[in-house]
């Protein structure tokens, strides 16, 4: 678009620049690629104002543009270029080969009657619209940093990490990297800036359980476990060969749950035993 300059007829005409609308299309939009606005009058959900000096205006439809540009190779012709009352940038009509209308944002140089086309690698002129990857180094005018990634997308990512945990008593301090691998075989590979870049995170826990006063935890809460169900679940896994099973018990003094030692131990399991540390109430 062609800029007008005004002479200094007066001190707020003294170098004003504005853009040239003269070649836009003076009609009204697409109703098909419209939709209604509603004006808030600058009221939020209680009818109270909350901004002021919105009221009134001309009434407005929203124009739906096509930003992610997903009808590939498929060539479209430019209709006429239009003014939208919801964005700074002009807007252009196209119209595809199979007779499809859609609205676009109108970059610099383009003009009615151009042809344009969405692709894998297309020429390289205002219009048209390829994968990031495959742009020359220097022609990228503009990129959203949220790639093409803008809606719900189902994406194979594989995510290999490492980390380690260092304990401290009963606190717990967890260090992890690692970083995101799209497959190559999609379109948001090169579109999303996350793909392929390192991460690292952190995680801190705290056991409010030690391990010497879990088996008085269990009793205050009235946990129980039952040894059968447990060493049958055990054994019913398939490909999993049981070799020995083991029975941690905290015990007050040697004589403590003699019973029910004897038992386990009957059922198969070893028994070992830790001196039991109460808790506090």
């Amino acid at each position: 678009m062609a800029l007008k300059h005004y002479n200094p007829t007066s001190p707020a005409r003294r170098g004003l620049i504005l853009v040239d609308r003269s070649a836009l299309h003076k009609g009204k939009p697409v109703k098909a690629l419209t939709e209604g606005k509603r004006k808030t009058g600058g009221r939020n959900n209680k009818g109270h104002v909350t901004s002021r000096g919105i009221a009134g205006g001309h009434k407005q439809r929203y124009r739906l543009i096509d930003f992610k540009r997903r009808k590939w190779d498929v060539e479209a012709t430019v209709e006429r270029l239009e003014y939208d009352p919801n964005r700074t940038a002009f807007i252009a009509l196209v119209k595809y080969d199979d007779g499809e209308l859609a609205y676009i944002l109108a970059p610099q140089r383009l003009a009615p009657g151009d042809k344009i086309v969405a692709g894998k690698k297309t020429d390289v002129k205002p219009g048209n619209a390829m994968e990031l990857g495959q742009m020359p180094v220097g022609t990228i005018d503009s990129a959203s940093t949220r790639g093409a990634l803008t809606g719900v997308s189902d994406v194979l990512t594989f995510t290999p990490s490492i980390g380690f945990v260092v304990e401290f008593g009963q606190a717990q301090l967890g260090l992890f990297s690692g970083w995101d691998v799209m497959s190559r075989n999609n379109n948001y590979q090169r579109a999303w800036i996350y793909s392929r870049q390192p991460w690292i995170a952190f995680g801190i826990g705290y056991s409010i359980f030690s391990s010497h006063g879990m088996f008085y935890a269990q009793q205050k809460l009235g946990w129980f476990f039952e040894p059968r169900l447990l060493l049958a679940h055990a054994q019913a896994q398939p490909g999993l060969e049981l070799g020995s099973a083991f029975w941690y018990a905290g015990v007050k003094d040697p004589t403590d749950q003699r019973p029910f030692r004897d038992a386990l131990t009957g059922l198969g399991f070893t028994v070992r035993t830790k001196p039991l540390r109460q808790m506090g109430e």
